[in-house]
């Protein structure tokens, strides 16, 4: 197994394919048509095995002139520094013996193949869920991007969307890259979905309590992603909450877009990328296609087709992020 410097880095496909993981690869590739998200999200090894250490900059220090026999001008930086634990998403999923019995092997084969197919898919798409919106309470899962932007203020825009009926959604603006978004994998592997077939076991049967009420024989696979969450720097992740859903957005809310590019998103959005559930990506398509548009145009990003965009900043559906939340506060 390949063991990549801190400096490189690549998607989960893009892994799998230089491993050449067919098997695993086919899946990941389902997954990625679906999650935009999770197709453009960068993979780097951790700082320190199953934790990853930053630190964000609070204060940069600046040069000064010097001049010869006088003292080299000094300067203090300040940081605040932060711990990310590495977390193991699996699953173990169960193929009946009895489907399989009275098959030929290649029959049989084909119908365990296509049982674990569906329950991977399952998985992944588990997995897009997580990454995107897992609310962090459980100690040993990892927080989602959408929970680490959970109240309003700093950066968290409000779009000043009501609802009595979780008729919101939000928009994430993400500039990906080491010092920005990522996911990090254990330093000294790589970033891989393992799936291991541990063969016939005795399944547990269980009732409504969950509690056990008997045993039948089954093929078990046994998929894992071991993972984290990396937020670098704290602008390269930016929520707008509290955005209609149902409702024709208003100009003074598209407005607050413009200023949330302009002001809010370093570098005036250039380098940044978001995400937004479809009933509000099919709202800006609207606007682009009304004669009176005068914020949105149509863009190109290489391999991803020509999303609609907002001053050079592109938006994509992602599939795993809801139409359905209840309203934002401080």
């Amino acid at each position: 197994m390949a063991t990549f410097l801190s400096s490189d880095h690549m998607t989960l496909s893009q892994a799998l394919e230089y491993q050449r993981w067919n098997g695993s690869l086919s899946f990941i590739k389902d997954l990625e048509k679906r999650s935009n998200l999770m197709r453009m999200m960068p993979w780097f090894p951790t700082s320190d095995g199953a934790v990853h250490k930053g630190a964000r900059a609070t204060a940069l220090p600046e040069g000064k002139f010097g001049a010869i026999n006088k003292a080299v001008p000094t300067g203090y930086g300040a940081t605040t520094e932060y711990t990310e634990s590495v977390g193991v998403y699996e699953l173990a999923s169960f193929v009946d013996t009895r489907i399989l019995e009275g098959r030929t092997t290649e029959q049989a084969n084909k119908i365990r193949a296509a049982n674990d197919r569906l329950q991977l898919m399952g998985f992944l798409q588990g997995l897009a869920k997580e990454v995107v919106s897992n609310p962090g309470t459980d100690p040993d899962a990892v927080k989602g991007l959408l929970a680490r932007r959970a109240k309003l203020g700093g950066q968290v825009i409000d779009m000043g969307g009501t609802s009595s009926a979780n008729d919101l959604g939000s928009i994430i603006f993400i500039r990906f890259g080491e010092d920005g978004v990522s996911l990090r994998y254990p330093s000294g592997g790589t970033p891989n979905l393992s799936i291991s077939d541990l063969g016939t076991v005795q399944a547990l049967q269980t009732d409504s309590s969950g509690k056990v009420v008997g045993t039948f024989p089954a093929k078990e696979t046994l998929a894992r992603v071991y993972y984290t969450v990396d937020v670098a720097d704290d602008d390269a992740l930016v929520r707008v909450a509290n955005v209609p859903t149902k409702t024709a957005l208003t100009t003074a809310q598209v407005q607050t877009l413009v200023d949330v590019v302009n002001t809010t998103l370093d570098n005036v959005g250039q380098g940044y990328v978001a995400f937004a559930p479809k009933q509000i990506i099919a709202q800006f398509w609207k606007y682009l296609l009304d004669k009176n548009n005068v914020y949105f145009s149509q863009g190109e990003v290489q391999g991803m087709g020509r999303p609609v965009q907002l001053f050079g900043v592109p938006f994509f559906y992602e599939e795993f992020m809801t139409a359905a939340e209840a309203k934002l506060t401080a």
